[in-house]
């Protein structure tokens, strides 16, 4: 996947990472900070994605694996 198509998906992705932030932390400025550090992270680790892989899932398990890491 080439960088621009990368970035587009993940700026669409926006609004469901939001979402699943406030979910999982139940507080807004955590949330905030959760998605930020998701985001970051896809950032850095795009060669990983697979795409095989539903790209909002991708995401979902990032932001799964920063919350274990900060517990």
């Amino acid at each position: 996947m080439e960088n621009s198509e990368f970035r587009t998906k993940l700026l669409k992705a926006q609004q469901e990472l939001q979402c699943k932030a406030y979910i999982l932390t139940k507080d807004k400025e955590e949330a905030n900070k959760l998605m930020q550090e998701t985001t970051e992270s896809a950032i850095k680790n795009r060669k990983s994605y697979n795409e095989n892989t539903e790209f909002t899932n991708w995401l979902f398990m990032i932001m799964e694996s920063i919350l274990i890491q900060h517990e």
